[in-house]
């Protein structure tokens, strides 16, 4: 972790505030199945109206039962993500309905085809490191859209995949058809190829369909994201502050539920949160606040010793320009070097997470590969090197020294598309390129 903005101070006193809302503010459970609401009951919580009250206790039990190391398996076991302190992996951004088409340049809603090429270009793409389901399918209908898009993506990338379900009817479909997949070594149940990713609504409210949902993943021992997409000053406080206290808060809510009803689980918390422009009423997902929240949140995950789910790679463009260059380093080196173990929304998406681009997926992962090289930092024995310099001080010929040969391709980052010569072609005509050979049209 090479960016802590916070004291220990500081973090302990936000984790201290976000359980107090929990007891004192509880969750929104209007519509939430009898069920859920029982397994909250028999933990010790308290039900008044349409509110479940937290105590700190729970909440402390709950986080003391999550697991603090979790594993992402693939299903070859060559892309297996350990989700460990200092490991940083980044993946494709979800949800959008419209892409950019490759042909026409122009915007169009999302095929089923759409959602396996965004696969097969993640698994083609070393600098991805997992699939988060990138487009819903206007193809297909409606009501299994989110089937749809497990079954057009789990065949087409061996690597993890996170994604969604509208239903617990949906998710027990989805787990039997997974199980049918073929996978090296242990099972879908043993060593967990996907996720659940779940969100919170903001202000304090568990969806009715989203925890039944959870309930499913979290009785399976299978991993749930617990994620949260607070608008600063429409959903959430409008000092930052605060929406970052309200987002620890609902993030922890499911997590809570998840111990609860399968105490082990794994669990990572989440933050999309980001703040609202008041001026159109729209989120701003290219802004220094989403990376601020989702920074500080990291830190936060790292308190606790939670597996944390970070946002970087974010845009407010619509177009693959300069202005979503300059955002999505803002927001995904600020995350990454904030130490969360996934930097996801990273590749491919535009216009405020709502639109799709296939050049952008290829540029974005060369933006990856030059956050890796940072996070990196330098390295090497300063003592080594002064006696190097010293033996070449005299003839200053570096460049055909062994030493240059060695370390000139590991030590030094090289673009794949990005130029570094007057007159090459331009970025988005080189990963249109790239994308036409990956996908072979």
């Amino acid at each position: 972790m090479l960016y802590s903005p916070l004291s220990l101070e500081q973090a302990l006193a936000i984790k201290d505030a976000a359980l107090d809302v929990l007891a004192s503010a509880g969750v929104r459970v209007m519509g939430v199945p009898g069920g859920v609401l029982q397994e909250f009951q028999n933990a010790g919580c308290t039900i008044h109206g349409d509110r479940v009250y937290i105590p700190v206790d729970v909440t402390l039990s709950a986080l003391a039962s999550a697991p603090q190391h979790v594993v992402l398996y693939s299903r070859d076991k060559s892309h297996n993500l350990p989700l460990v302190p200092g490991l940083i992996y980044f993946g494709t951004g979800a949800l959008v309905t419209e892409i950019i088409d490759l042909d026409s340049g122009r915007r169009r809603p999302s095929t089923q085809e759409d959602v396996s090429n965004f696969a097969r270009l993640a698994q083609r793409i070393d600098d991805i490191d997992y699939l988060q389901i990138v487009c819903t399918p206007n193809d297909v209908p409606p009501a299994e859209a989110q089937l749809y898009k497990w079954r057009g993506s789990l065949p087409h990338t061996t690597k993890h995949v996170i994604g969604g379900v509208e239903s617990p009817e949906q998710a027990h479909v989805l787990l039997e058809e997974a199980s049918s997949l073929d996978t090296v070594g242990g099972s879908l149940f043993a060593e967990p190829f996907l996720s659940l990713v779940a969100c919170v609504l903001s202000p304090l409210t568990l969806d009715p369909s989203t925890i039944a949902c959870v309930d499913v993943f979290a009785r399976h021992g299978l991993p749930v994201v617990s994620s949260v997409m607070a608008l600063a000053g429409a959903t959430s406080p409008c000092r930052l502050m605060g929406t970052l206290v309200q987002t620890l808060a609902e993030s922890l809510s499911q997590l809570v539920y998840c111990q609860i009803v399968n105490p082990g689980t794994p669990v990572l918390l989440g933050c999309v949160s980001a703040s609202m422009d008041m001026r159109y009423g729209t989120p701003v997902a290219g802004g220094p606040e989403l990376a601020l929240l989702s920074a500080y949140s990291a830190q936060m995950a790292q308190q606790l010793r939670i597996p944390y789910y970070g946002t970087g790679g974010t845009t407010s463009s619509f177009v693959p320009d300069l202005q979503a260059g300059a955002e999505k380093m803002l927001t995904g080196l600020l995350t990454a070097l904030a130490g969360a173990n996934l930097v996801h929304d990273m590749v491919g998406l535009l216009g405020n997470l709502s639109l799709a681009s296939y050049e952008q997926v290829v540029i974005d992962s060369e933006i990856v590969a030059m956050i890796r090289r940072v996070v990196g930092g330098i390295q090497g024995n300063p003592q080594n090197q002064s006696q190097y310099i010293s033996r070449l001080a005299l003839s200053g010929d570096y460049l055909r020294d062994e030493e240059t040969v060695r370390h000139c391709r590991t030590e030094l980052w090289h673009p794949v598309i990005m130029a570094r010569r007057s007159g090459e072609e331009d970025i988005v005509a080189k990963a249109r390129g790239r994308v036409r050979e990956i996908l072979g049209f």
